[in-house]
Order: structure tokens, then sequence, then C-alpha cells
């Protein structure tokens, strides 16, 4: 039997790193860090559609993935696989090929960003499961601005931001952006291959939150599964600082204040957090 796919998405700074963490913790589960497989292999961009080639993008973009972790022996396999499949070959390819090499029978993908992608993920891998992370709109445009604030490069380089202009760091942006992503999750609320994880319930009640998780997927608890900080370093790379507080024991991270101009924008733009999501 293949290995079951499952995708964590949300907004960034929302948790996805934890619950992926905790997720990594179990022995029948196999991971690996973003990959941003569809941003990169399919933008959301027609005219960038128009202009490259989808499988020349997937290639460059997964050979380009799999040189930055150390596995260029699957190259010519996920080459192979996209040949002769589709642009989606060879992210399903290489992770079933690891599955198999770690006797796992879940594979996790987690690239915050591709809740903006999932309608074409089911629609190319149709036995995709999502666990969307859902954190409070003023802690997470917290974190959000101060893991950005002094490290544009950084985010343009490895996060969604690549070609986008500043403004995309402004506090505008930021709120809007958890707005927009919140109203997207809760357009998948009542879908069985959807779940959603509130990241103050899962740090204040990790146990219950995390077999709430299992029971979703089918996978079975396990202890191990409550010190993700244990299996977390694989997950992070040296250009992430900002996720450093997954090498700690679960607990809930408390961003500081914005500016007091920020502060006020915020407070008095942000959404309301839905019900079904507290």
């Amino acid at each position: 039997m293949k290995p079951k796919p499952v995708f964590i998405v949300g907004f960034p700074r929302s948790g996805t790193t934890l619950v992926q963490s905790i997720l990594w913790a179990n022995t029948n589960v196999f991971t690996l860090p973003e990959t941003m497989y569809f941003m990169r292999a399919r933008p959301r961009s027609r005219l960038k559609r128009l202009l490259f080639r989808q499988k020349s993008l997937a290639r460059s973009h997964w050979n380009g993935f799999l040189k930055s972790i150390n596995r260029m022996d699957l190259a010519d396999a996920a080459n192979s696989a996209l040949e002769n499949g589709g642009y989606e070959a060879p992210l399903v390819h290489t992770m079933e090929a690891l599955c198999e090499e770690y006797d796992a029978s879940y594979w996790i993908e987690k690239t915050p960003a591709h809740l903006r992608h999932i309608d074409e993920i089911e629609r190319v891998i149709p036995s995709a499961q999502f666990i969307h992370v859902i954190r409070n709109g003023a802690d997470a445009v917290r974190s959000f601005m101060l893991a950005t604030r002094g490290r544009r490069a950084q985010w343009e380089k490895y996060r969604f931001f690549k070609s986008l202009p500043a403004k995309d760091f402004s506090i505008e942006y930021a709120v809007q952006r958890w707005n927009d992503d919140i109203a997207r999750s809760l357009e998948y609320v009542g879908l069985e291959n959807h779940f959603f994880v509130n990241y103050d319930n899962l740090t204040s009640n990790p146990q219950v939150e995390t077999e709430r998780l299992c029971h979703f997927l089918g996978l079975p608890f396990q202890e191990a599964m409550l010190t993700p900080e244990k299996f977390s370093g694989s997950l992070i790379t040296s250009n992430e600082p900002w996720k450093a507080k997954n090498s700690s024991p679960i607990s809930k991270a408390v961003s500081k204040q914005l500016t007091s101009k920020e502060e006020q924008y915020m407070l008095s733009n942000l959404a309301t957090l839905p019900d079904v999501f507290k």
C-alpha cells in the first residue's frame, strides 16, 4: 500500500513547524524541510505559467531542493517520474521512495503557503489530507512581523515573497494576509480530508490535541510525539533562526508588542477568528 500524503498549511508563524515536528516524532511518518513545491513548480501567476514550461519549472526546483538536502541520489528517479507522469510526480515519487527507506506509512509536506494551492494539490494528489494550523490573529501577526523584520533577503530567498515589493512586509500586508488565510481555511470546514489545529489549544493541552490529530489521520499515538523538540532539528535550516523555539519543549510562544502605530492598525483591522477554529 502506498504511503498517505499529508499537507500542513496555514498563515506563516502559526505553529506549522510545531505540528510537523509532533508528527515527525511518530515512527510511522516521514517528512522533509519545507519544499515550496507547488509554489515553484506551478506558480499561481498565469503569466509565469505561460512563460515557463511546467515540467521545466518542476525539474529545476526539485533538483535544487534535493541538492539542498544532500539527496541528489534521488534526482534521476525523480526526473524519470516527471518524464512519465504529471508535474507533481517528482515530489510524490521522492516522498514515496523515502517512506520506503524509512519504513513510514505517511509522508508529510509542510509549506504554509500551500494553503493557496489546495485545490490544485487535491486535483493532482486526490488522496491528500490537509492539516490547517490556526493561531490567534494578533499573536500570529506579531510573530510574523518580528520574524521578517531585518531579514528581507532570507524571506525572499527561502519563502513565498520572492520578487514581491517591500510593502509585503508591512503591517497592512500581514493583517490582510492573516484575514485572507483564515477565510481560505474556512472554505474547507466540514470536508472529511481537512483537519484544523488551534495553536493555543495545542500548546495548552498537547496530548489531547495530538490524540485528536492522530485520530483524524488514522495514525497511532506515540508518547514521543509530546517531545517534538527532540525531532525538529532536521526540519529547520540554518537560514531559519525564527524557528528556534521549536527546539524547546511544547509551550505557547509569546511575541513582543509591535510599535504603537502597528498595534493600533492591527487590532482595528484584524478579522474576528471564527468560533469553529477556537
